[in-house]
């Protein structure tokens, strides 16, 4: 892979890296209940104003967060050779 190409994934993992919790805009622009992010439906359902069920809401986002993570560690070596590319002349 060419120093341009692993900075083109590198801008790709990262920018979805970026926009996987947005929580503020999901919450504020998405109406449709089917069309929300999982953080955003975690809250709106299972958050109470009075009581929380903390284990659930544990469990649902380790749920939620382990595609992230295994498409970490399998882009990681992309990542990083994207990253150090542009910082080296020649």
């Amino acid at each position: 892979m060419s120093p341009g190409e692993a900075g083109i994934v590198a801008v790709g993992i990262y920018s979805f890296l970026m926009t996987w919790d947005d929580y503020l805009h999901a919450a504020t622009l998405i109406q449709t209940d089917s069309l929300r992010t999982l953080s955003v439906g975690i809250a709106l359902r299972y958050l109470g104003e009075l009581s929380y069920d903390w284990s659930l809401v544990n469990a649902i986002s380790v749920i939620g967060a382990l595609p992230m993570i295994l498409l970490f560690i399998f882009f990681q070596k992309y990542m990083v050779k994207g990253l150090v590319a542009g910082a080296v002349k020649g």
